[in-house]
């Protein structure tokens, strides 16, 4: 309470303090018949440098506050407009709000009698390209293209380093209008310098294909980064080399060249701050498994059966993650001449990681609820290499080839001590992964309006594991067995996938058409064999049930048809697609026959009100991970086995998304509504014991999902702030089966609400502060409820243009289960510009207030869950930074 006490009355001191620095200047904006011009650019400047901005309204009045400074020039520009430069003298004899009047913006042109300014607009939007300026939304402090992008309006990013704007997640981040990371983009925002970047471009409605641009109908959003003039034609890059106390260290280099034919990348990092200096390993080997469809197999991959997996606390990774990691990328673009284009990427990585952790389960369950107790140390030693390769070739001005080349292989070694319930336990887990993809796509655009694409594709995925534990857990399992130290699993996924798609596009005044015509073959065996070892080292086999020998083949033959048709400013969409499936499993054939119907409205109210909603019948066939038919370990003391039978999984999913403003407004709301019936899903069947637990998949029917979700983000002038509200609430209802009971109801209920503060004075301090809290209630026979708090204040401190530091600071809090838990962490960073653009020193110090634990809360339909997890110590990093 007293802590949250001085933090109000710092919030109150700071806001004061910058309120009474500030005055306002305003004025209307008309054209020369005395109309008003709206969004039009108002630019304060002090000696040359941008210190405020604004954007006329529809009435053509701005407002615009300012620093309680004498001199400065105002800069007036629109689209069509001469620009119109002023100087603006101000004493302390005049009033807080200045009235400017009646600003004329004339077309023709106007001399200005003693200087001419070009208006440098932070934000330009055209068409379907918004181009921010990142200079005007720096503070000094960012180091890399992620602290940028975490800056500027509408755009988040998440701790794992995925990238949403306006709360859809983006597809990709390029260079100067080149991309060679698909997915796997935080490779390139966690390592690009950050001082090289001009603007940030956010593409809406992107087409992977330049010629179908203006044909298909894309809600993609990508991001494009402009580099500086200077940075285009030359070789540059940084070296960053530091180290700090408890031989902790990090070291940077990038190295980049942009030439008319030529570009090249070079990113490589060492560390063992816990930083994930390639963002998500997984999303460059494999960067289609999580995102929406472009081309035929994209998200298709194998499964392993096993990962020891370390239960992860709420935190940026850099708190808990004790690693040795070390990368190198190189990427290359070669243009021989204006049709053809070739890139390649080729990186490496290896990575020694290590997760410390205590865990307490408490079970409520029938007949007699019991506690758990683990002591978990886990280590994870991982290398992976990823090569890539891409062709793209003109065939004349409306045709093109484009290949693109994927081989992967990793190896992993993990392995973990632990005490289970005072019983001391050690695994062992060797996993490989061999990934090679082949598509070939080409498209000829027909006319203005319409094109045809033909794609062909070939992937194969071969995951074999060897995994050991030196416990028995399963004697009730194996009741005869009582002689038992040893259990060994070997298995094998291996897949295959083959297709061939023709697309046909058309996009006229009115109407746009995409019909898809294909055939997909998805090849995939799983084998599996569990064995029992006794202390003499005797081998004895387990028998059917406990070994896997299962294919799964899928054939697809399928048309797929979207129309869209706009009137004025409404679209209806109506989509339907004919599948004919081939499917043959160990223990089934079926061929069904499958017809999935859809609609979607969308409704431009006007400039400033959007509305669109959707509903589609869906249908998805069931995994491998829940169709094999015999058990397999999945845990050290769990077995799990699928359903054994194919089925289809039909379901009805609405969504419904409001949108109010634009990115020239200070005020924007994003709201939307999920729901989603599934008539058939996988479940489980559990028997769960105080040492292992046994679980088999299950098809239910009619499990009940919805998603409520309200963001305001404000920017309020008179305070020179910006203001974010969030609010969530989401209910899963389902069913399982759990010790032989009959079934059992599942509803997990759940709320967030969160607040954010931003202030953006122009004087040297500005703050940041946030929180957030999350309710969860599961019912079951009983009633669990959890909620957790997260807050933060950071400060920032800019003592002139060569030094400034931040101050970060986070607040946790756990409740409503066991004994009430806060957690405190500081971090402290001071940035000194030796010479401007070229030589940079850092202190940086993390957890200063030394917190060398934290503990998660959670609960689920079984009981709840309390987890401490060590975490890296108080240290001192000492960093100096060249750039060329």
């Amino acid at each position: 309470m007293k802590t949250n006490f001085f933090l109000g009355l710092i919030f109150a001191f700071l806001l004061h303090f910058n309120l009474n620095a500030q005055r306002a200047l305003k004025g209307i904006v008309n054209d020369s018949i005395g109309e008003p011009v709206p969004y039009v650019n108002v630019v304060l400047k002090k000696d040359s440098k941008i210190i405020s901005y604004a954007t006329t309204s529809v009435n053509g009045y701005f407002k615009i506050d300012f620093e309680n400074i004498e001199n400065f020039e105002i800069v007036i520009s629109g689209l069509g407009y001469n620009t119109i430069s002023k100087s603006i003298s101000v004493d302390n004899s005049d009033t807080a709000e200045i009235d400017l009047g009646v600003i004329v913006l004339l077309e023709s042109l106007i001399t200005l009698e003693e200087v001419e300014l070009s208006a440098n607009k932070p934000i330009i939007v055209k068409n379907d390209t918004i181009s921010i300026k990142v200079e005007s939304f720096l503070n000094g402090s960012e180091e890399v293209v992620e602290d940028i992008l975490e800056k500027l309006p509408g755009v988040e990013v998440g701790k794992d380093g995925t990238i949403r704007v306006q709360g859809q997640s983006v597809e990709k981040v390029m260079v100067e209008g080149d991309d060679l990371f698909e997915k796997g983009y935080k490779l390139l925002t966690k390592n690009l310098n950050a001082g090289v970047i001009d603007k940030v471009e956010i593409l809406e409605h992107y087409s992977e294909n330049a010629l179908l641009k203006n044909i298909e109908n894309s809600d993609k959003i990508a991001l494009n980064l402009t580099l500086k003039e200077n940075r285009k034609t030359t070789l540059f890059g940084n070296v960053t080399a530091s180290y700090g106390t408890d031989n902790f260290y990090e070291e940077k280099a990038n190295l980049i060249s942009f030439n008319k034919k030529t570009k090249y990348y070079f990113f490589g990092n060492l560390n063992n701050i816990g930083s994930d200096a390639i963002g998500d390993i997984y999303q460059i080997i494999y960067p289609d498994v999580f995102t929406s469809t472009t081309y035929v197999g994209d998200g298709t991959s194998g499964i392993n059966l096993l990962n020891l997996y370390a239960n992860t606390p709420d935190l940026d990774e850099n708190r808990y993650n004790f690693n040795n990691a070390e990368l190198a990328s190189i990427n290359g673009i070669y243009n021989p001449n204006e049709n053809t284009k070739i890139k390649a990427l080729l990186f490496f990585t290896s990575d020694e990681r290590n997760f410390n952790s205590n865990r307490i389960e408490q079970f409520d369950l029938p007949p007699a609820g019991f506690t758990n107790t683990e002591d978990y140390k886990l280590r994870k030693n991982g290398s992976a290499i990823s090569a890539k390769l891409d062709g793209l070739f003109n065939i004349g001005k409306n045709k093109q080839l484009e290949y693109v080349g994927r081989y992967s292989y990793g190896k992993f070694e993990e392995s973990s001590a632990l005490i289970f319930n005072q019983e001391s336990i050690e695994e062992d887990l060797k996993s490989n992964s061999e990934f090679t993809d082949h598509r070939l796509t080409y498209t000829s655009k027909l006319n203005d309006y319409s094109a045809l694409q033909i794609t062909g594709r070939y992937i194969y995925d071969l995951r074999p594991q060897d995994y050991n534990v030196n416990s028995f857990v399963f004697q009730e399992v194996f009741p005869e067995r009582d002689d038992i130290e040893e259990i060994r699993q070997n298995s094998t996924n291996k897949l295959g996938f083959a297709a061939i798609e023709g697309v046909y596009l058309m996009n006229k005044k009115r109407s746009n058409v995409t019909l898809k015509l294909g055939y997909t073959k998805t090849e995939n065996s799983l084998n599996s064999q569990l064995t029992l070892i006794d202390g003499d080292g005797q081998i004895f086999q387990t028998g059917e049930d406990f070994n896997n020998t299962f294919n799964y083949d899928v054939g697809d033959i399928y048309l797929k048809s979207k129309y869209i048709y706009t009137l004025d400013k409404i679209s209806v969409r109506p989509s339907l697609d004919f599948h004919q499936l081939f499917v043959n499993s160990t223990n089934n054939e079926v061929n069904p026959f499958i017809v999935i119907p859809g609609i979607g409205l969308s409704w431009e109210i006007n400039k400033e009100n959007k509305l669109f909603a959707s509903y589609k019948y869906s249908s998805k066939n069931i995994p491998l991970s829940s169709i094999y038919d015999n058990f397999s370990l999945n845990g050290y003391r769990s077995l799990r086995r699928g359903t054994g039978d194919f089925q289809l999984l039909r379901g009805s999913f609405f969504l419904a998304s409001y949108i109010l403003g634009n990115w020239s407004d200070s005020f924007l709301i994003n709201a939307s509504l999920l729901y989603n019936l599934d008539e058939k899903y996988v479940s489980s069947n559990s028997l769960i014991r105080s040492n292992f637990t046994q679980s088999s998949s299950v098809i239910l029917r009619d499990r009940e999902f919805y998603s409520i979700n309200l963001s305001v983000d404000n920017f309020l002038e008179k305070l020179s702030s910006n203001i974010k509200l969030k609010l969530g609430i989401s209910k899963n209802a389902f069913q399982n089966i759990v010790n032989q009971s009959e079934l059992r109801s599942v509803n997990n209920l759940a709320f967030n609400y969160g607040l954010e503060y931003k202030s953006v004075f122009l004087g040297s301090l500005n703050f940041h502060f946030g929180t957030n809290w999350e309710n969860t209630i599961i019912e079951t026979s009983v009633k669990n409820k959890n909620l957790n708090n997260t807050s933060f204040l950071d400060l920032n401190f800019k003592i002139n243009e060569k030094f400034n530091f931040n101050l970060k600071n986070e607040q946790y809090y756990f409740g409503n289960i066991s004994n009430k838990n806060t957690f405190w962490f500081t971090d402290f960073q001071a940035f000194y510009k030796i010479k401007k653009n070229k030589l940079n020193l850092t202190l940086q110090a993390n957890n200063l207030l030394n917190t060398n634990s934290f503990t998660n809360f959670s609960i689920n339909d079984t009981g709840f869950f309390k987890s401490d997890f060590e975490l890296l110590p108080r240290y001192f990093l000492l960093k100096f930074e060249y750039r060329f």
